[in-house]
């Protein structure tokens, strides 16, 4: 719109009826820059104002839009970005939780098989599928019980054939004993 030597607006406007040589428009200083300003519209509502002066007429060329108009795209693009980030953040979580069980659950499984050993149970097989260091650390453990329970039943059988070759000598030496 225009606005006249008198402060007053030579233009229609499309907000205020009659509006011609009837509304004051407060412009301050005009400077040559065509600075965009914030400014109170002649309805009173923040605008971003340009203002361009026409000396040989004295008028001044008023551009005004309304921050709220102004800065909607911001704004809109303000409520997508964070939309984005959250599904960002909750598609995040989920991989993180997802990745977590995929560690976590040989491991549990692995601690599982140990106490379960521990108990004495050397049946247990702890091995997983795994390709990775935990399957083959589980395997392993399967075969170190193995070998612990090989060994074990042939200390076993060694302990009855020693027991069996030292009960008939023991009670010999008893009737020896008891003769004298």
């Amino acid at each position: 719109y225009l606005v006249g030597g008198e402060g007053l607006m030579i233009t229609p406007s499309r907000f205020v009826p009659e509006a011609v040589l009837t509304v004051p428009v407060s412009l301050g200083e005009v400077d040559e820059d065509y600075r965009v300003l914030t400014a109170r519209s002649y309805r009173g509502s923040q605008v971003l104002r340009v203002c361009a002066a026409l000396p040989e007429m004295g008028w001044t060329l008023v551009v005004e839009k309304e921050t709220s108009e102004a800065f909607q795209p911001v704004a809109e693009m303000t409520t997508t970005m964070l939309w984005v980030l959250g599904a960002l953040v909750g598609v995040g979580g989920v991989g993180a939780a997802l990745m977590s069980r995929t560690i976590t659950r040989p491991i549990l499984r692995l601690h599982r098989g140990v106490l379960e050993i521990m108990k004495g149970n050397l049946d247990y097989k702890v091995g997983g599928k795994g390709k990775d260091e935990i399957g083959q650390l589980s395997r392993a453990f399967d075969e170190m019980t193995a070998e612990v329970k090989r060994s074990r039943l042939e200390l076993e059988a060694y302990n009855t054939r020693l027991e069996a070759m030292v009960a008939p000598v023991s009670y010999t030496h008893l009737r020896a004993h008891e003769t004298r």
